[in-house]
């Protein structure tokens, strides 16, 4: 599961003229119904300022403070909730600057931009207790090639998203494997590693398409070494995706009559 460039999709959709009315996502699901997860983004706290030993100390400070907490989280839940990186230092226009990496989770609740106003509270507050100098935080941008061998700059974040329980395509969706003699699950991915994600974030949030996520695969194991697929999931997400898409688009699925559609 990888995040999708948000200009890549929105220049396809757009590009295309579609409008669809609901998305699958065959993403790893271990053939269970998932409506949403939580995000991710990538931030540079960037710390600067004229004396390169009040710098050095503050950057350094941060990150430790940083460092502790992900290492607290960690012992406390199997799910990543931030990644650090040791400082990085470097000259820029006469003053010193440190940039510390953090990839952080997005609940459902933030988006990427009130997560780095919280961070950069955060860090501020730790640099103020050791030396004079500015602290902000920004989201890097990246070049990109796409498919059409363009070159773009794209932030590196997935958005949290999330689809209503009792949502029509959730329901539907429910309704058609039960009725084709499966038991489904409906839960949410847990994204146990920051970096990953899915498309679902861009169709929901921005072109407002009802998403779900049902696929044979294992999330745990997902980029994992000696990533595999059970064979009996595919041959059933196979048959259950097929169902799926045709009580979508009103047929008839096990003896469902017209007036059950």
């Amino acid at each position: 599961m990888r995040p999708s460039p948000k200009s890549r999709s929105s220049d396809s959709l757009r590009s295309l003229e579609i409008r669809p009315s609901y998305a699958i996502l065959a993403e790893p699901t271990d053939l269970g119904i998932y409506r949403g997860h939580t995000g991710w983004a990538r931030f540079d706290i960037v710390v600067q300022g004229p004396n390169p030993f009040d710098v050095d100390d503050a950057a350094e400070a941060i990150f430790r403070e940083l460092a502790a907490r992900q290492s607290d989280t960690m012992e406390a839940s199997r799910v990543e909730e931030q990644s650090v990186q040791r400082p990085r230092f470097e000259a820029w226009n006469g003053f010193r600057r440190g940039v510390i990496g953090i990839s952080s989770r997005l609940r459902q609740e933030e988006d990427s931009v009130s997560a780095g106003t919280m961070l950069k509270r955060q860090a501020a507050r730790v640099a103020e207790s050791v030396s004079q100098v500015s602290v902000d935080v920004v989201i890097p941008r990246t070049k990109q090639q796409l498919y059409t061998n363009r070159t773009t700059l794209t932030e590196t974040r997935v958005e949290a998203w999330e689809m209503d329980a009792y949502h029509p395509l959730v329901e539907r969706a429910r309704q058609v494997l039960a009725a084709a003699g499966r038991e489904p699950r409906v839960g949410k991915w847990s994204l146990p590693r920051i970096g990953m994600g899915t498309a679902g974030s861009v169709l929901s949030r921005e072109f407002q398409v009802p998403v779900i996520g049902y696929g044979p695969g294992v999330e745990q194991d997902c980029h994992a070494p000696n990533e595999s697929v059970p064979v009996a999931n595919i041959v059933d997400a196979t048959n259950d995706l097929a169902a799926i898409c045709h009580g979508l688009v009103g047929v008839p699925v096990c003896g469902w009559t017209a007036d059950e559609i």
